[in-house]
């Protein structure tokens, strides 16, 4: 019995959702229709349209200039002059283990709690400065992490902390 009433009461529950799905998708659709609501919207629109209008003519005109370049022999030609030995030195296995040593070697320097602490150490005037418009603060802000760098290495010299990352 009370799974039926439980029923009945979903089954209203759903059919008053929908009554009013139907009752907000008409208010849309007159609002939609409105001519002075048409007319904002065209107003609002038209600014954004041309302001998007002239970065997209740019990149489209960049992107002609792009493909005549990339067509050009001789910039072909300089490219292939220029990629040829940039080949032949990734295809080099000994560069390759000594770019995966460096890598591997990043990587644990990239992972050390230190470094990490110290990158957003440098991170969060570099936020603050990039918030703030104001180069007066912009400098000040440049000032003070160099003199915290420049006490940091001293620090670091004076206890002669060795490499902790070479191997």
């Amino acid at each position: 019995m009370r799974a039926l009433v439980v029923v009945a009461l979903l089954t209203s529950v759903q059919a008053a959702i929908d009554e009013q799905f139907v009752d907000y998708q008409q208010r849309m659709q007159a609002i939609m229709a409105d001519p002075t609501f048409q007319e904002q919207a065209q107003r609002l629109a038209q600014p954004l349209a041309q302001h998007l209008a002239q970065p997209m003519e740019a990149m489209m005109a960049d992107a002609e200039q792009i493909k005549t370049t990339l067509r050009d022999p001789n910039f072909q030609k300089e490219a292939k002059r220029v990629i040829e030995p940039i080949t032949m030195l990734m295809e080099d296995p000994k560069l390759q283990k000594e770019a995966k040593r460096v890598a591997e070697q990043m990587q644990t320097v990239m992972l050390d709690p230190i470094v990490q602490e110290e990158a957003k150490r440098i991170a969060q005037p570099l936020l603050e400065m990039a918030t703030n418009p104001d180069p007066r603060e912009a400098a000040r802000v440049l000032q003070h992490m160099r003199e915290s760098w420049q006490t940091q290495a001293l620090k670091s010299w004076q206890r002669g902390l060795p490499n902790r990352w070479s191997k």
